[in-house]
């Protein structure tokens, strides 16, 4: 399907994140604890992903500042910004190729809907 990146502190969320998008066919070409280890790993991947999926909250740095970190470097990367704070659409609102997905994402919680890439990128379509 596509190339994603996935960026969370959390080793056990990162890992259930990452199991998912590789199941429904998805590359993974990396995946990161933090924003500055995401950076360097950006820049290095010689394909760069078609989407990114960022975590908001880390124990070192913030999600906001990863994201700020990889659109300053690579304007227009496609991000979700993957958060529990429902104000966060707004304060990223400037920010053209972000779009926020809201926690919890519902296919973890209902067997029923739709799967988690999918959820990641029809989220993306929609704003767009």
């Amino acid at each position: 399907m596509s190339n994603v990146a996935l960026i969370c502190d959390n080793d056990e969320i990162r890992a259930l994140y990452e199991k998912a998008l590789k199941f429904y066919g998805n590359d993974v070409l990396y995946t990161s604890k933090n924003g500055p280890d995401a950076l360097i790993k950006h820049r290095e991947c010689k394909a760069k992903p078609e989407l990114v999926a960022i975590d908001d909250r880390f124990s070192d740095t913030s999600g906001v500042e990863t994201l700020r970190l990889i659109l300053g470097e690579f304007p227009g990367t496609r991000i979700n910004f993957i958060t529990e704070d429902d104000t966060m659409a707004k304060k990223l609102e400037q920010y053209k190729s972000v779009v926020v997905v809201l926690k919890p994402i519902e296919p973890f919680m209902n067997q029923n809907s739709k799967p988690f890439d999918k959820v990641l990128y029809d989220t993306w379509i929609g704003k767009h």
